[in-house]
């Protein structure tokens, strides 16, 4: 997984073939573009890579769209990594409104939002350290 995707906390496996090549093109941007992660700067670097896409009449991956709108409604911010101690702060909860499901994440572990907590509960009524 390169920087790029896991600043953008993109799931490979679930991306489809043909976004590949766009997101390695938008990886190597960002690279020369000196690795932007401040919230505007990656709107600022998103709107432009879009653009070439666009201009260039190439295919882009629909996440650094959904992306750049997150971004700039606030919905989602780079880098924050979502763990417990940030649970119940703000009005999305710490920004776990859209983790998991059901309090578990794709990977078949228990969320660590507050959503988890009924799950880890349980796990820990059986005996288990969770």
């Amino acid at each position: 997984m390169s920087a790029f995707s896991c600043l953008l906390e993109l799931d490979e496996r679930f991306l489809k073939y043909e976004d590949r090549d766009s997101l390695e093109m938008a990886a190597r941007l960002w690279e020369k573009a000196g690795r932007p992660r401040a919230r505007r700067e990656l709107i600022e670097f998103l709107e432009n890579v879009l653009k070439g896409y666009q201009r260039e009449c190439r295919h882009y991956a629909p996440i650094l769209l959904r992306r750049k709108r997150e971004l700039q409604r606030c919905d989602w911010k780079p880098g924050v990594q979502r763990n417990s101690a940030t649970a119940g702060q703000g009005p999305n909860q710490g920004g776990f409104s859209k983790c998991c499901i059901g309090g578990y994440l794709a990977n078949g572990t228990i969320c660590p939002c507050p959503k988890g907590e009924p799950h880890r509960e349980l796990f820990r009524k059986w005996g288990m350290k969770v």
